[in-house]
C-alpha cells in the first residue's frame, strides 16, 4: 500500500474545495508517512501519526485541536516521547499545513475502517 490511491484523493478535494494547489503543501509530511509501516499496518500507522499531530497540537501550539477529530489528552498530560522524529516533522510546518495534514489522515482511516481495514 506505499503507492496507496488513498494518498492522493484527499488532496484532490481538498483543492477543489479550497480552489487552491496544495499538492506540495504537505508533500514532507506525506513523504515521512510513506516511510512509516503503511504496507503492514496501514491503520495502526496512520493512528499513530494522528494521535502524534493531535498531542502536538495540544501541547506544543496555542491551536484547538478540530473537534471532529475526537481527541482528548491522555493521562500523562504531554507529548510521547517515542513519537519524537514525528515531532522533527511537524516542527517544520505551520500549523495550518498540520491541520490540513491532520485532515487528510482523518480521511485516510475512515477510508480504512469503511475498507474493514481497521481494528
Amino acid at each position: 500500500m506505499r503507492n496507496s490511491p488513498y494518498l492522493d484523493l484527499p488532496l484532490r478535494t481538498l483543492e477543489e474545495v479550497r480552489g487552491v494547489k496544495v499538492r506540495n503543501k504537505f508533500e514532507a509530511l506525506k513523504s515521512e508517512l510513506r516511510m512509516d509501516d503503511l504496507t503492514g499496518d496501514a491503520w495502526g500507522t496512520a493512528m499513530g501519526w494522528r494521535f502524534a499531530l493531535c498531542d502536538w497540537l495540544h501541547f506544543r501550539t496555542d491551536e484547538d485541536v478540530p473537534w471532529e477529530w475526537e481527541y482528548r489528552p491522555g493521562a500523562a498530560n504531554d507529548i510521547q516521547e517515542d513519537d519524537s522524529w514525528k515531532h522533527d516533522a511537524f516542527m517544520a510546518e505551520d500549523v495550518e499545513t498540520l491541520i490540513d495534514f491532520g485532515h487528510l489522515l482523518a480521511r485516510y482511516t475512515d477510508k480504512l475502517r469503511l475498507a474493514g481495514r481497521d481494528y
